[in-house]
């Protein structure tokens, strides 16, 4: 299961996101009612929230360097190529079969079979 994917080929990105910090041990701040949907009417603040909690506080970590793994940087023209060898290989061998059926027919078909002349005195 990947919770994101990092998209593009960057090898650096940031990571941020957005967080509220309240009181601990507060029953009426917004962090004790959990995750919510945050729509106009729920953004409206009564004044003993305002004093127990601050605002949202946006943070930020980077540069994460990636190192990509050889598979995943292999390119589709790779992919392309090898597919490409495999059914080369593969029609190599069909002929190589059906010649060498020819080449056992035309050999066994020149063998003409003679009686040979007894000699009966």
């Amino acid at each position: 299961m990947e919770a994101f994917k990092f998209i593009g080929l960057h090898d650096q990105v940031y990571i941020s996101c957005s967080v509220m910090m309240c009181e601990a041990g507060n029953p009426d701040t917004r962090c004790s009612q959990g995750c919510v949907n945050t729509t106009w009417s729920n953004n409206r603040r009564g004044k003993r929230e305002i004093v127990t909690q601050t605002l949202m506080h946006r943070i930020s970590q980077g540069p994460l360097r990636l190192k990509r793994s050889a598979e995943r940087t292999e390119s589709p023209v790779m992919n392309l190529n090898l597919n490409l060898v495999f059914i080369a290989g593969c029609l190599l061998a069909a002929v190589g079969m059906v010649s060498a059926v020819v080449m056992y027919k035309a050999k066994v078909s020149r063998v003409k079979y003679q009686p040979l002349p007894t000699f009966e005195s």
